[in-house]
């Protein structure tokens, strides 16, 4: 895929590129490299989840045909553990009901396959620029630092119970935890989840300006309001 002239680099972006056909990811990553991104492809979705943590990925480029697991399965659980990211798919599923399916689970932009080199780089440039706004709205959690960081830079030192709390709802599916899924927590009792929800609420409201941050659901548990993401060291 040569580079294209029509189209100038805005914001070089860390970019992942996940696709099992050897050939069509070999291509893929050299036209991004081409175009300034940094760039790692992947043949298949099992090391996914130790590059999110260890490296700064932006942007990931998906095909949603892939060995092992699914990639709309991989779109869920890429978007539940980083708001932030941007998701591409690419597919041969043209069906509008597959085209829903993939954007309620947390796809971006869908692409069917072969995807025009123009047509990848202009919807990469029109994400990277949604990235750039949407940024400015998602908190980020550092476990290994036991802190998080509001939007606007501000650091909050949390207790190692607090990181694990809003890891757990950061990553539940909607960010609700479940009040039945405090066995997973260091947490003994429901009394206890309440004490420790409170404490939170209490230690971010300076920070949300007094901007609800955690919701209760009655008779199911409790929703994150926050858009969290959560960081490696």
């Amino acid at each position: 895929m040569p580079a294209s002239d029509s189209l100038s680099l805005t914001h070089s972006l860390h970019v992942l590129v996940v696709e099992d056909h050897a050939p069509l990811l070999e291509e893929l990553v050299d036209h991004l490299q081409s175009l300034g991104h940094q760039v790692i492809g992947l043949d298949s979705p099992l090391e996914i989840d130790r590059l999110i943590l260890q490296t700064p990925i932006e942007l990931i480029v998906l095909d949603l045909n892939l060995p092992f697991e699914d990639g709309l399965s991989v779109a869920r659980r890429l978007r539940t553990a980083r708001p932030d990211i941007g998701i591409i798919a690419l597919s041969g599923r043209i069906r509008g009901e597959q085209r829903v399916e993939a954007y309620a689970d947390g796809v971006d932009i869908f692409l069917a396959k072969p995807a025009l080199p123009d047509e990848l780089a202009a919807a990469i440039q029109s994400l990277a620029r949604r990235l750039r706004r949407s940024q400015q709205d998602v908190w980020r959690l550092q476990p290994q630092r036991n802190q998080l960081l509001s939007p606007s830079g501000q650091c909050l030192a949390l207790t190692g119970g607090e990181v694990g709390l809003l890891r757990a709802m950061a990553m539940a599916p909607d960010r609700v935890l479940d009040s039945a899924d405090i066995e997973s927590l260091d947490i003994r009792s429901k009394r206890g989840l309440e004490s420790s929800i409170s404490r939170l609420r209490v230690k971010l409201s300076p920070l949300t300006q007094g901007e609800p941050c955690i919701k209760v659901l009655w008779g199911r548990g409790y929703q994150l309001l926050l858009k969290v993401a959560i960081e490696s060291a």
